[in-house]
């Protein structure tokens, strides 16, 4: 069974896109159009950690993940 979310690839594709792009053309012209067009490119690593954010509760959920009990008592009482 295949559980993975295609909207959230794309979503990660566009974003890994977005900080590329916004690299790439860094060292535009401040003035440039290609600069202006991809200026707000940065914001692609906010969104790689939304839906990091997303994905690892997802993940545990679906496998799931159970947390024991004591998981904070280091010994035995």
């Amino acid at each position: 069974m295949n559980n993975r979310l295609e909207i959230v690839d794309a979503m990660r594709g566009i974003a890994s896109l977005a900080v590329c792009l916004f690299h790439m053309t860094n060292t535009y012209p401040e003035t440039s159009i290609v600069r202006q067009s991809f200026h707000l490119g940065w914001l692609g690593v906010e969104v790689f950690f939304v839906i990091s954010g997303f994905i690892i509760p997802y993940t545990l959920y679906q496998s799931d993940y159970k947390i024991r009990h004591n998981w904070c008592l280091s010994r035995k009482e």
